[in-house]
């Protein structure tokens, strides 16, 4: 097996590996010199992150006394995305197999006590989403509040639940579809 591994151009990453078989397929020849290639796969991830801060207040941008509903009052919210892609090929004698995908994520603090979310993955191999997630999270003084909604897939559905926070075992939950195991 041969492994490529770099991290060189900053926050972009990138993985090879590579499968070979000294045998000739269907054979016991041996091939020394012309190995085949059984197993071949590439992956590229990027992320960045970083904070939204320094937005104008909300209403008039020459009243620095109002506090933005975005900003929040610290003005500092986080973010963050990333991106990844995966290809893969694998060959024996009669079987064939392809597969190929991107996957994307965005979050971000919308005020300090909203975050939200959003996930993707796409099978380009078969031209088609394979999953999507969107999740809002909020803090409400003493409550914590959690909307998750999966639009298609296998696990479609909505999980929504409220909760104490310092005693989180007291909390209003409602779901369809099951997917409330998926997260808690």
């Amino acid at each position: 097996a041969t492994n490529i591994q770099t991290s060189l151009l900053g926050k972009l990453r990138m993985t090879a590996n590579l499968t070979h078989d000294l045998y000739k397929p269907g054979t016991d020849e041996l091939q020394w010199w012309s190995p085949y290639l059984t197993n071949f796969n590439i992956s590229t991830s990027y992320s960045i992150s970083g904070n939204i801060g320094g937005l104008p207040p909300y209403g008039n941008i020459a009243d620095t006394s109002l506090k933005s509903p975005i900003a929040g009052p610290a003005g500092n919210q986080k973010w963050n995305f990333s991106f990844s892609h995966y290809y893969s090929e694998s060959k024996q004698p009669g079987y064939f197999s392809k597969t190929h995908s991107i996957n994307l994520n965005l979050s971000f603090d919308l005020t300090s006590n909203w975050k939200i979310s959003y996930r993707q993955s796409y099978d380009i191999a078969r031209d088609r989403t394979v999953s999507r997630q969107v999740s809002v999270e909020r803090n409400l003084h003493c409550c914590q509040g959690y909307f998750y909604w999966v639009p298609d897939g296998s696990n479609r559905g909505y999980y929504f639940r409220i909760n104490i926070i310092s005693i989180p075992d007291i909390k209003f939950e409602k779901s369809e579809s099951g997917i409330k195991g998926m997260f808690f």
